[in-house]
């Protein structure tokens, strides 16, 4: 249950707060993989988050210090006979309690590589409340959270190959190839960052 006060009605339309992009972006880019990254990497959830589970296909319950949201993400393909072309479109809700607070319609364009980009179209319910302050801070709090992560894993892996470099001049031992395939401890990228990148490339 929400423990929000009762908010001010705000006038102010959602697509000029950037609303319905922002609360897309945030369920595709990490919501719907906090589950998996809970598992596998749970450096890269910001601390903010205080649970997160998945309750079903493509529903994920997100508790942050304010209040438990649900977030649930349905899609649909439609033959369209005029254009002989199958559109699909796909529907997000988000929930506080028993209330839901936003359902926004979405269309979908797959890009090179079959990876599906998501936009949001049309907004079916908007409840003003203190729950937007709260999710879009996460949301930007969450991106620039994974951004810190990854320049420090980068840091990492740079000085680990610097250390390396310098004991093979220190022994006097050459590489025995001009191009040497990348060991465990000389990979380019760690096996935490490699299965974040698979959770967002392929989720729908």
């Amino acid at each position: 249950m929400s423990n929000f006060s009762h908010p001010r009605p705000n006038t102010t339309a959602p697509w000029e707060r950037q609303i319905p992009e922002k609360m897309l972006a945030l369920y595709l880019e990490s919501v719907r993989s906090f589950p998996t990254w809970k598992a596998m990497c749970p450096e890269y959830i910001h601390p903010d988050v205080l649970d997160v589970s998945e309750l079903g296909y493509h529903s994920t319950l997100l508790r942050t210090a304010y209040a438990e949201y649900v977030f649930t993400f349905s899609t649909k393909t439609t033959f369209i006979y005029e254009i002989e072309e199958e559109v699909r479109t796909g529907q997000l809700e988000v929930r506080c309690g028993n209330e839901v607070m936003l359902n926004i319609g979405a269309s979908c364009a797959d890009e090179e590589g079959g990876k599906p980009e998501w936009v949001a179209r049309s907004v079916e319910v908007f409840r003003d409340g203190e729950w937007v302050a709260d999710l879009l801070g996460l949301a930007a709090r969450q991106q620039a959270h994974e951004r810190q992560r990854l320049q420090q894993e980068t840091r990492e892996r740079q000085r680990h190959a610097e250390e390396l470099t310098q004991l093979r001049q220190r022994f006097g031992i050459e590489e025995s190839s001009p191009s040497p395939r990348p060991g465990p401890g000389t990979s380019p990228e760690p096996q935490k960052w490699r299965g974040l990148r698979f959770w967002k490339k392929h989720g729908n």
